[in-house]
């Protein structure tokens, strides 16, 4: 039953390695569409 855990375990370690590894290599363009809102003036206290 320990080795069950400790292979579980590892698993989590090397997927969260993984996905860390992932997300520092891959290039993810940000969005370069400009939002503009306009918010009413009652949403303010006066």
């Amino acid at each position: 039953m320990g080795k069950f855990w400790f292979v579980i375990i590892i698993l989590i370690l090397l997927a969260i390695l993984g996905g860390g590894l992932y997300l520092m290599t891959v290039e993810i363009d940000p969005p370069r569409n400009q939002v503009e809102k306009t918010l009413p003036d009652d949403m303010f206290p006066q």
